[in-house]
């Protein structure tokens, strides 16, 4: 994740909703655009968010009326990150703060969403290039090992030259 910041892997598409709409409304957005979450807000601010997670928990499991609000459900506060920190440390936040999503914001706006399984899936790209690299780099190192030996054996070659020069030149003296 060197180096690698969040906004370039993040989902830009947001959908976020006013916190007043009913719980079966959200859950039909959800449904509608295939998504795993909603941004929730409060006089235009972003103020929360509810997840599948806390559909199946707070509904389903401790039976919240589905006409109900959504801020009833919602998980608050809402974690928002800059979308120029590192993912390593968007992945340390989200396991400090236990949550598997931060929302990207731009001066308090927005602006797209990192999930794990995004830091996950650029993880697993960089691993995959990072093992092409090191391919690349074994394959160098293997061709100057040939060199070196090639030029070893240039140098023995020169050293025996050397010698035949200097016996040539002591027959000749005499």
């Amino acid at each position: 994740m060197l180096g690698v910041s969040i906004k370039e892997c993040m989902t830009r598409e947001v959908i976020s909703i006013d916190g007043k709409t009913s719980i079966r409304e959200l859950a039909k957005t959800m449904r509608d655009h295939g998504i795993s979450c909603v941004v929730l807000q409060r006089n235009g601010e972003p103020c929360g968010i509810v997840t599948e997670k806390d559909l199946v928990r707070k509904c389903i499991i401790e039976g919240i009326d589905a006409n109900s609000s959504s801020f009833k459900i919602m998980s608050s506060p809402l974690i928002t990150v800059d979308g120029n920190i590192a993912l390593t440390k968007a992945s340390k936040l989200m396991e400090k703060h236990g949550i598997r999503r931060l929302v990207v914001t731009d001066q308090g706006r927005v602006v797209g969403i990192i999930t794990v399984t995004d830091i996950l899936r650029i993880s697993l790209k960089l691993v995959s290039e990072f093992s092409r690299t090191f391919e690349e780099i074994e394959e160098l190192l293997k061709n100057l090992f040939k060199i070196a030996d090639s030029s070893i054996e240039i140098l023995e070659k020169m050293q025996e030259f050397k010698k035949l020069r200097e016996r040539l030149e002591e027959l000749e003296r005499r």
